[in-house]
């Protein structure tokens, strides 16, 4: 049966006490735990605390805690060398706020952590030798270490049993260590390493139990293809990684938990290709990415359980990987893509599950009458704002006409003469009138009329600028035409 000595406890604290009469003093603090009439060969935790560079006062016999074992705010501490009889730590490892120690080499016999490895503030560890052999059973957490330029050292084995935390690392340039990892079973983030510029292809990656987050890594240019990985249980998010390029081939994602977030990724051109996702259980959001000119390609039957929102994307031109997508349970926000003309690839959306629309400030914005659309205007949803696009995409109603097989014919016999005027213009048109309005581009009716003997207006009265005249027939068809006030 083990249990606690302590009369042995109470000799090590003498001789702590001892040692704290000196200049530099050491803090370990610990319960030995041994079985009756013998050596202690375990400790029940351990915490190190020195202003030397060796640590004083550690038992040579001592080769397991059964707790967490806590080397931490050492200013002077060099190596760890004193650890070298150490095989086991039941509970957490922490290196926390050494500044002089360069690497990990005294944890070489180290086999096994059963908690969480935690290395975080060591402003002068450089590298991870001394991790090679040991398996950890908790999280993965390396964060805010300045001098660290490699994982190479740290050899995880195939499950992270916990978070995958590498954060904070500034002079961190590749991700090595992570390549046998298949299994994490909390968070995988990666952020806030300004040196780290290649994520390479986790070939064996195939599952995260919570959130993917790749975010803040500034030199960071690619994100390589995960050929095994299967799905994604919290959010997959990439933001403010601001010369990433290019996102890898993901051929074998099915499901991602949370949210979808591309955001802040200036030169980002090639978003990637998901051929066989199925389903994305949060918002799909892809907002100011300025290189991408095409959405990223997904599979040709997906739903998203959130909204879709592009915005603020001023390359964007086409949404034809999206083509596959056939429900969404929200919003479907469209807003500020200065170069996107058309919303072909959202063709196959069910109407019912758009929750609310918004088309605004899409300069180029000239096709919107898709079936998705269409069908979602003929509900007569309140909660819908159509401006600021292009003529045939300025307001709900013209696109609602649009809808119709006729409109094409109707448009193109409604001319605007003389155009551009200071003054009158004069509508054109071969048929009967119901009523005549003119809007600014922000679709606002600024004037209208339901006088139809009349086609002749004097516009002098109105501000320079540009206008879309629309007229309704008498069969309730909607013409539109752009005219410019001098």
């Amino acid at each position: 049966m083990v249990r606690k000595s302590p009369f042995l406890f109470s000799l090590f604290l003498s001789s702590v006490t001892l040692a704290q009469q000196q200049e530099n003093t050491d803090f370990v603090s610990g319960d030995f735990l041994r079985e009756a009439n013998s050596v202690p060969t375990s400790v029940d935790y351990l915490t190190i605390q020195t202003r030397n560079h060796e640590v004083a006062n550690l038992p040579r016999q001592i080769h397991e805690v059964a707790s967490d074992l806590s080397i931490q705010y050492s200013p002077e501490l060099e190596s760890l060398l004193d650890f070298q009889q150490i095989k086991r730590v039941e509970g957490d490892l922490r290196i926390v706020g050494n500044p002089k120690l360069y690497d990990l080499s005294g944890l070489d016999n180290l086999e096994f952590v059963g908690g969480n490895l935690i290395i975080r503030d060591n402003t002068g560890l450089t590298r991870l030798a001394g991790l090679d052999q040991v398996t950890i059973g908790g999280s993965v957490i390396i964060e805010g270490n300045p001098t660290l330029e490699s994982l190479e050292h740290l050899n995880l084995s195939e499950e992270v049993k916990g978070h995958l935390r590498i954060v904070n690392n500034s002079s961190l340039t590749n991700l090595e260590g992570l390549r046998k990892v298949r299994h994490v079973h909390g968070d995988l983030l990666i952020a806030h390493n300004s040196n780290l510029s290649n994520f390479p292809s986790l070939s064996n990656l195939q599952t995260i139990v919570g959130d993917f987050r790749v975010a803040f890594n500034s030199n960071l240019r690619e994100v390589g293809s995960m050929p095994n990985l299967i799905s994604v249980g919290g959010s997959w998010v990439l933001e403010n990684n601001d010369q990433l390029t290019q996102i890898g081939l993901m051929p074998e994602l099915r499901t991602i938990g949370g949210e979808f977030l591309l955001r802040d990724l200036a030169q980002l051109t090639d978003a990637g290709q998901w051929p066989k996702m199925e389903s994305i259980n949060g918002d799909f959001r892809i907002i100011r990415v300025a290189g991408m000119e095409e959405a990223p390609t997904l599979s040709s039957d997906w739903v998203i359980d959130g909204d879709l929102i592009l915005d603020d994307n001023d390359r964007l031109v086409n949404l034809n990987g999206l083509i596959g997508l056939k429900r969404i349970s929200g919003e479907l926000v469209i807003k500020d893509n200065d170069r996107l003309s058309t919303l072909i690839g959202l063709d196959n959306i069910d109407p019912v599950s758009i929750e609310r629309l918004e088309l605004v400030d899409n300069p180029e914005l000239d096709f919107c009458h898709v079936e998705a659309i269409c069908g979602y205007l003929n509900l007569q949803n309140p909660d819908t704002k159509v401006e600021l696009n292009s003529l045939r995409c300025v307001s709900q109603n013209i696109i609602i006409d649009l809808c119709s097989n006729e409109t094409d014919t109707f448009e193109n016999n409604l001319f605007v003469f003389t155009n551009p005027s200071s003054d009158f213009i004069e509508l054109r048109i071969p048929y009967e009138i119901s009523s005549i309005a003119i809007h600014d581009l922000s679709g606002r009716i600024i004037w209208q009329t339901n006088h139809t003997n009349t086609t002749s207006m004097d516009i002098s009265g109105i501000p320079s600028g540009q206008y879309i005249i629309e007229v309704i027939l008498q069969n309730r068809r909607h013409l539109s035409a752009e005219f410019t006030k001098l």
